[in-house]
């Protein structure tokens, strides 16, 4: 079993009219959550929350904002079905769609869709409602 330090990305996605966000069902986990994932060496952390957008949901997005830096090892330590874990050091970007489509399912998400904000699905990860709720709630930048 492997314990890791990874740099991360999250993106919280919300449609024209802002009452809806975007969503993935992870495969691994097969829960929902915020598009996002690993830096790769070489890359910064706009282009890989783009990369991972796109890899996790088929849209293409502009970054807007980063809106918090997120840490705590008890919302961000992450246990993978092969035993790995791995504690996230990640940023929180606000980003819009501009172009692309929804993907039905690959490697890495069983579905993608848009959640109304107050009607989220149960089996959403807890640590990423906590990244939501911190977006929509807190006036300045969240560091957690």
């Amino acid at each position: 079993m492997l314990h890791t330090i990874n740099a991360g990305t999250m993106a919280v996605v919300l449609d024209e009219t802002r009452t809806k966000i975007l969503l993935h069902l992870r495969r691994d986990h097969q829960k929902w959550g915020l598009p996002g994932g690993s830096v790769d060496f070489g890359e910064t952390f706009e282009q890989a929350v783009i990369r991972e957008v796109e890899e996790e949901t088929g849209y293409t997005i502009k970054v807007n904002r980063v809106f918090g830096a997120f840490s705590n090892p008890e919302h961000f330590v992450f246990s993978y079905p092969d035993g790995n874990k791995v504690q996230g050091f990640m940023l929180g970007f606000e980003c819009s769609v501009i172009g692309g489509e929804a993907i039905t399912s690959n490697s890495e998400s069983l579905d993608v869709q848009w959640f109304p904000l107050d009607d989220m699905p149960e089996n959403l990860f807890e640590n990423h409602k906590t990244v939501i709720d911190g977006y929509l709630t807190a006036d300045t930048f969240i560091l957690d």
